[in-house]
């Protein structure tokens, strides 16, 4: 059974981004886990079938690869010798 459009409307209010892969699969993704049962149910009271769910979490790998694309600074980073040490002269100087 193709993914109807009620379905896919169903699913915007609770995902954060909603991608069909085809005419049969759809990528949902949610900010929090709790949301996961939710999906489901939008899609039954919708009139759609579910045929299977597969639930995937991102990885720690994932994460680090997201912030280093993003150029996003880590929290707390400084660089290398660290805020204290931004100030004094080494010794040598």
């Amino acid at each position: 059974m193709p993914i109807t459009p009620a379905a896919l409307k169903a699913l915007q209010p609770i995902a954060r981004r909603v991608q069909p892969l085809d005419e049969r699969r759809v990528v949902a993704e949610v900010e929090h886990e709790a949301q996961v049962p939710h999906l489901a149910r939008a899609v039954v009271m919708s009139g759609g079938e579910l045929m299977s769910f597969q639930a995937q979490r991102e990885t720690l790998e994932d994460l680090f690869i997201q912030t280093i694309e993003q150029n996003v600074p880590l929290q707390g980073s400084e660089g290398v010798r660290g805020k204290e040490s931004r100030n004094r002269s080494l010794p040598g100087e």
